[in-house]
């Protein structure tokens, strides 16, 4: 083979490998801008009124007093969906529709990252994404977010507020031992932390609960509108209506 045969050879593979580098090049550009909508790094992001950031590699809720530790791993898991959003496939922009995409009625599921928000609805009927909202448009994505599940404090830190031994209870000041309201009173969970409440300005009631050489009480109250209940009476915890209605009635 000549000399000149083996440049042509030699220059034509420099260029096909060029070509296929631009095109790799191309295609990787088309990925990342289709998952671009939440487009820099998630150090924080809200959901609704529930708001969270990283720090130290762990994520905290914004609490009304203060920083709480969150459930990092599982936050790890929804950011990373997150990032994953894309807006490629717009399926309405019929405001008359939104109902079939899961946007009609409350409560809306907002997320919100970096200055941009988007409404998340339901998840589709194979199950295998979920409708996202921006303005008046509805996009299907390919990633499973549930909404039920993004709205719920309780994904995102633990809301239990005690976990007292029920087999170990000698006596209580409740009018009855039914297990349902047993299981209540040593085993609650929370809607959200509350700021500290000054118990001696607002009438609240105490359960008494005597263990075999302890004793432990569940203080639960009420302050404008809003039911509360404590351990330690330092860390307040906002509860249901419900919750609180079935207490107070069954107290001694």
């Amino acid at each position: 083979m000549s000399d000149q045969k083996k440049k042509i050879i030699i220059n034509l593979g420099i260029s096909l490998f060029l070509i296929g580098l631009m095109v790799l090049g191309l295609n990787r550009d088309k990925i990342l801008t289709k998952k671009a909508f939440f487009n820099s790094r998630t150090n924080s992001f809200c959901v609704n009124r529930y708001c969270f950031e990283l720090k130290d590699k762990h994520w905290w809720y914004r609490s009304q007093v203060g920083l709480y530790q969150a459930k990092t791993e599982n936050i790890n898991q929804m950011v990373t969906k997150f990032n994953q959003i894309n807006l490629e496939t717009l399926v309405s922009t019929n405001g008359s529709k939104k109902h079939l995409y899961g946007f009609e009625g409350k409560p809306q599921v907002v997320l919100k990252i970096n200055g941009r928000k988007l409404e998340i609805g339901n998840l589709n009927s194979s199950f295998t994404g979920t409708y996202v909202k921006n303005g008046d448009n509805v996009f299907a994505t390919e990633i499973l977010l549930s909404k039920e599940t993004l709205a719920n404090l309780n994904s995102y830190i633990d809301l239990t507020i005690n976990k007292w031994p029920k087999d170990k209870i000698k006596k209580t000041n409740l009018k009855t031992q039914e297990e349902a309201i047993i299981e209540k009173v040593t085993n609650m969970v929370a809607l959200d932390i509350l700021k500290k409440v000054d118990i001696s300005k607002v009438k609240h009631d105490r359960v008494v609960i005597d263990f075999d050489d302890y004793q432990k009480q569940l203080i639960i109250g009420e302050t404008d509108g809003v039911y509360f209940a404590s351990v330690d009476e330092v860390l307040f915890w906002e509860i249901s209506q419900d919750d609180y209605f079935a207490i107070k009635s069954k107290i001694g």
